[in-house]
């Protein structure tokens, strides 16, 4: 745990449509339907995507860095923030986001989220 480590550039973090409609509450989706199973039983919907990506970005707002590392080719560093989070049925899961943050940019953008074990 890295203490109270906040991820840096979270007052401009991305999740991108196609991150959140098309993985991660696609329940026909190979590696995003288990994910999805879990986040549509908690109130995300594909409909209202924005506010599911608005709750990723606050998870990240408000809890710690747990972890960082590089990636595999080393043009990124990615963060995982684990904890609870209120999602959009009101209920607060623990859950982990991964957010990458590439060299020279000051926003980072979600990599993938899910639920923390």
């Amino acid at each position: 745990m890295i203490g109270a480590r906040k991820l840096p550039g979270v007052e401009c973090a991305q999740v991108e449509y196609r991150k959140v409609v098309d993985y991660l509450l696609a329940t026909a989706h190979p590696d995003g339907a288990s994910k999805a199973r879990f986040f549509l039983a908690r109130g995300a919907r594909s409909e209202a995507w924005e506010v599911f990506a608005k709750t990723l970005v606050e998870h990240a707002r408000l809890n710690s860095v747990a972890s960082v590392r590089d990636d595999p080719a080393g043009r990124a560093r990615l963060f995982q923030v684990d904890c609870h989070v209120r999602m959009p049925d009101d209920s607060t899961p623990c859950i982990r986001t991964v957010w990458e943050l590439r060299a020279g940019a000051a926003c980072p953008r979600l990599v993938t989220a899910y639920p923390a074990a």
